[in-house]
C-alpha cells in the first residue's frame, strides 16, 4: 500500500467501476417486460451490497448512506429516503459545476449522458444489507393524505402490466400495513422511526419479501390475478406484517453479527402472527378466525428441518457471510419463533 497518499485527518477514497446487472436475484437485478419496459431493484441481504458499491459489509457497521443517480427521464427512482433534488441532467453542464480531483474519472463514466439526476439525502443509520434502490418504469399507487397513519407517506409500486391487480389489492395492503404499524407502536412503546413506507412488488424476485428500511420489496406473485382463499390472503397479510415488524427489530435495532440472525427472523416471524391475532377485529378487508392456527401449522417447517442431518442450533456460530446465506431456514424462522412465543408466555407469567 502506498502510504504517501494518506494524510493526517480525513481521507477520501474514490472508486470508479462498471458492472453488469446480476441475474441470480441478488445484487442489482434488471427485468425487461414483454412491452420492453425495464425495471431494476436491489437485494443485498446478507452481503450482496458489495456487488454494487465498495464497503465493509457486516450488520454492526451502520452508517448514513447517500445516493446520487442519473436515470432516463421517464423512470421512477426510489430509495430509503425521498429524493430532495430532481433536475434535468446534462453531462457537460454537470462536469463544469463539480470540483473534484477525480473529474477525469467522472467524465469517462457520464460522457454524453442525458436524462435526470436525483439527489437523495443521507439515510438513517443503516447496515449495508438494508440499503436499497429501485428504478424503472414502475407505476405508483399513493395512499391519500387523509388516510395516512401519523402522516407517514405510503405508496405501492409494481410493473405496469400488474397495476390493475395491485389496485384491487391496495385497500387490503394499506389496511394491514396501517393496523400493524399502530399495533407495533403501541406494543413496543416506540414510534415508527423512518420517514416513509413504500412497498414495491418486483418481478423475478427470488425471496418472498425483504425489509429494506422504508422501501420494502416483495415478490410480485403476491399481486394475485384472481380471487384467492382467505388462507392465502392471510399468508400475504403475515408477510406484510413480518416485514414491517423488522423496522423495529432488525432495522432500528440490528444484530451485531449473523450469529443472531434468529433474533431478527424468529422475532419477526412470531410477532407478525401475534400482531394479526390482535388486530383481527379492526380489519375490514379480510375476515379470519385466527392467525395463531397458521402459526401452529408453520411449526411443521421447523420440525422437518430439525430432523435432517443439516440441523443446527437456533443460535450458532456463523464463521462468515457465506455461511450466513445458508441459515435462512425453518429452524431460524419457525423453530425460533416457537421459542419466542414460549418466552413471551414466561414473561407474562
Amino acid at each position: 500500500m502506498d502510504t504517501t497518499k494518506l494524510k493526517e485527518g480525513e481521507n477520501h477514497v474514490a472508486i470508479q467501476y462498471r458492472n453488469e446487472y446480476d441475474n441470480d436475484g441478488s445484487g442489482c437485478c434488471s427485468f425487461i417486460d414483454v412491452d420492453k419496459k425495464q425495471y431494476l431493484y436491489t437485494q443485498f441481504e446478507p452481503y450482496y451490497a458489495n456487488r454494487v458499491f465498495a464497503q465493509f459489509d457486516q450488520p454492526d457497521l451502520k452508517a448514513p448512506m447517500r445516493l446520487n443517480i442519473v436515470s432516463p427521464k421517464i423512470w421512477k427512482v426510489l430509495s430509503n429516503e425521498y429524493a430532495t433534488v430532481e433536475e434535468d441532467f446534462n453531462a457537460e453542464k454537470y462536469l463544469s459545476s463539480i470540483k473534484t480531483n477525480h473529474k477525469d474519472l467522472v467524465s469517462q463514466f457520464i460522457a454524453g449522458r442525458e436524462g435526470k439526476m436525483l439527489i437523495f439525502p443521507d439515510t438513517k443509520l443503516l447496515p449495508t444489507y438494508l440499503y436499497c434502490f429501485v428504478a424503472g418504469e414502475y407505476v405508483e399507487l399513493v395512499l391519500e393524505n387523509e388516510k395516512r397513519y401519523n402522516n407517514i407517506p405510503m405508496s405501492l409500486y409494481c410493473i405496469e402490466s400488474l397495476y390493475k391487480h395491485m389496485q384491487d389489492l391496495a385497500p387490503f395492503i394499506f389496511e394491514i400495513t396501517i393496523e400493524s404499524m399502530r399495533f407495533f407502536e403501541e406494543f413496543f412503546g416506540y414510534k415508527f422511526a423512518f420517514n416513509k413506507y413504500d412497498q414495491i412488488f418486483a418481478h423475478e424476485y427470488k425471496w418472498g419479501a425483504m425489509e429494506n428500511a422504508g422501501i420494502v420489496t416483495f415478490n410480485d406473485l403476491y399481486i394475485f390475478k384472481e380471487k384467492v382463499s382467505t388462507d392465502k390472503l392471510l399468508r400475504f397479510a403475515n408477510t406484510i406484517s413480518h416485514e414491517l415488524a423488522h423496522h423495529w427489530f432488525g432495522n432500528l435495532v440490528t444484530m451485531k453479527w449473523w450469529d443472531d440472525l434468529w433474533l431478527n427472523e424468529s422475532f419477526a416471524d412470531f410477532i407478525s402472527h401475534f400482531c394479526l391475532e390482535k388486530i383481527r377485529d379492526r380489519c375490514k378487508t379480510i375476515n379470519y378466525e385466527s392467525s395463531m392456527s397458521m402459526f401452529l401449522n408453520r411449526k411443521g417447517w421447523g420440525y422437518h428441518e430439525d430432523q435432517m442431518i443439516t440441523t443446527h442450533p437456533i443460535r450458532g456460530a456463523v464463521a462468515n457471510t457465506s455461511v450466513a446465506d445458508s441459515i435462512f431456514d425453518g429452524i431460524t424462522y419457525s423453530k425460533g419463533a416457537a421459542t419466542m412465543k414460549q418466552l413471551l408466555f414466561l414473561m407474562k407469567e
